[in-house]
């Protein structure tokens, strides 16, 4: 009996194995896990908002001459302590009181003038009292003293303005100070209202700032917040909100008003401080500006949170509230405690497995990138 020749095993296996495998649809690959930065949200109270302020006294004053003239001399430098009443600078007097005594002759020659007239208005009175001149002569008489009298009033007024230039010829102080700026040298033309000394009282420092809009109907006077400066950190000072202005700067910023809590707190007139807020006055979730992927077609945005149990990432929608200092105060969405993405949330998706980034690695250099 002759046989057929047998088809190898081996082949054939591999061959049905092939048209199986057709038959099942492969998975599609996870996207590799991504270096990602994290943050634990916190609460805003543990947020310090400092806010740029300076230091200016209370009581101050820009002093200048009230005319012009040449500076004769300046009795007082920066640094040096004044008391109410004192003379700090002079003008020249020889031009205001020529001047004085020019128009106290024009008042003299005023008054010689108005007699004159009153006199000549008289006697015309009783000549039309006698019918002998015309009414038309008696008013010209009457329009003249009435003219002198005037004059007279003028000239004296002229007078007035003299013997006050004389007067305020000198600058003097206006209140017990210390001078903290001179900005002339004798012997300088100067003009009226230009800035020769600055003047501080001794007493009430108080602290300016300019504060977003968002905060201010948080704040109230009274509250309590405090003062550094990046020189001194550590030398803090309890200031106390005295006021704020009701006028919006800039379309978002609002002039606040505080006083040290001490009188004693040695804040020095001119130095720029940081005011931290306080915080009890905003108690939402915050996150780094960074950790937001805005949405363009509502208010909202979302954040991924990452999962440590399950090392991946969920998005979610929160809404944001106010940015303060590159941190945005959300009102809804986030939890305290919970982190999120601040780093590298632009290249996520939702249920992506990550690894956190350490300081050794290079995101930019990350093959899974």
């Amino acid at each position: 009996m002759i046989h057929a020749p047998r088809a190898p095993l081996v082949p054939l296996i591999m061959m049905l194995s092939l048209i199986a495998g057709c038959g099942r649809s492969t998975p599609p690959p996870q996207p590799p896990p991504r270096s990602v930065k994290v943050e634990t949200v916190r609460d805003s109270d543990g947020n310090r908002l400092p806010i740029t302020g300076r230091v200016r006294i209370e009581q101050r004053a820009d002093l200048s001459f009230e005319g012009s003239g040449r500076i004769a001399s300046i009795a007082v430098d920066v640094g040096d302590t004044v008391r109410r009443g004192q003379t700090l600078a002079r003008l020249d007097p020889e031009p205001a009181q020529l001047k004085l005594q020019q128009a106290r002759a024009d008042v003299s020659a005023a008054k010689a003038q108005k007699a004159e007239r009153e006199l000549n208005f008289r006697q015309q009175q009783a000549l039309f009292d006698d019918r002998v001149i015309s009414p038309a002569t008696l008013a010209a008489a009457r329009a003249a003293y009435l003219s002198a009298n005037e004059q007279l009033d003028s000239a004296k007024a002229t007078e007035a303005m003299a013997s006050r230039a004389v007067r305020t010829s000198a600058i003097v102080s206006p209140f017990n100070g210390r001078i903290v700026a001179r900005s002339v040298q004798p012997f300088v033309d100067v003009t009226a209202g230009q800035s020769v000394l600055q003047i501080e009282g001794a007493e009430k420092a108080e602290v300016v700032g300019m504060l977003p809009a968002a905060l201010v109907t948080k704040l109230k006077p009274g509250d309590v917040a405090s003062a550094y400066t990046n020189a001194n950190p550590t030398r803090i000072v309890s200031i106390r909100l005295e006021s704020l202005s009701s006028r919006l700067e800039n379309g978002a910023l609002v002039q606040a008003i505080f006083r040290p809590v001490d009188a004693n707190s040695e804040l020095r007139s001119g130095e720029a401080v940081l005011i931290t807020l306080p915080t009890a006055q905003a108690r939402s979730p915050s996150v780094p500006v960074t950790a937001l992927i805005p949405q363009t077609q509502s208010k909202q945005a979302s954040v991924f949170v990452y999962d440590s149990g399950t090392a991946k990432v969920s998005r979610r929608e929160v809404t944001p509230e106010t940015v303060e200092n590159g941190r945005v105060l959300v009102h809804d969405g986030l939890a305290v405690g919970e982190t999120v993405v601040v780093a590298g949330a632009a290249f996520l998706v939702d249920g992506q497995e990550v690894r956190l980034y350490q300081p050794a690695t290079h995101i930019g250099r990350d093959k899974a990138l």
